[in-house]
């Protein structure tokens, strides 16, 4: 389809966007690129987001902010193509993280940490809720699926 040195080329060009957009856009720009793009596009951009930065405070209305949604649109489409709101969606993503961690050595407290949660108890209680079993349960486990 293409020559590697035209995806090269291609690749090049889309991070000197990227770059672009996270250190000189305003925020109107920024939400006039997203608009260009097809709200698939968008979405998928905000999904990405979360992906690469579940570990921080990602809330909706900074999401929104990040893709160029209103956070109504953006509640709207996540729920529609993940079946699940987006808090549940990072919690699910920090327990699974921390499943990791702790099956790999890590303190269930570091986990905890690492993965994005400030309160030991706040974490137990979303991951038992989200996950069904204790954080401690995966002490020294390998290979377990969730």
């Amino acid at each position: 389809l293409f020559s590697p040195q035209r995806v090269n080329e291609l690749e090049i060009y889309a991070q000197l966007g990227e770059n672009y957009l996270t250190t000189s856009a305003t925020q109107a720009e920024v939400n006039a690129i997203n608009r260009q793009l097809s709200g698939e596009d968008a979405f998928n951009r905000a999904l990405d987001y979360v992906m690469e930065n579940y570990m921080d405070d990602v809330t909706l209305d900074s999401l929104a902010a990040y893709a160029g949604f209103s956070r109504y649109t953006l509640s709207r489409m996540f729920r529609q193509h993940t079946g699940t709101t987006i808090i549940n969606y990072v919690n699910h993503l920090r327990c699974c993280r921390a499943i990791s961690l702790v099956e790999g050595g890590c303190s269930v407290t570091q986990a905890a940490l690492q993965v994005g949660f400030n309160d030991y108890n706040y974490f137990s209680r979303v991951f038992k809720k989200t996950i069904g079993k204790r954080p401690s349960d995966f002490v020294g486990q390998t290979g377990t699926k969730t």
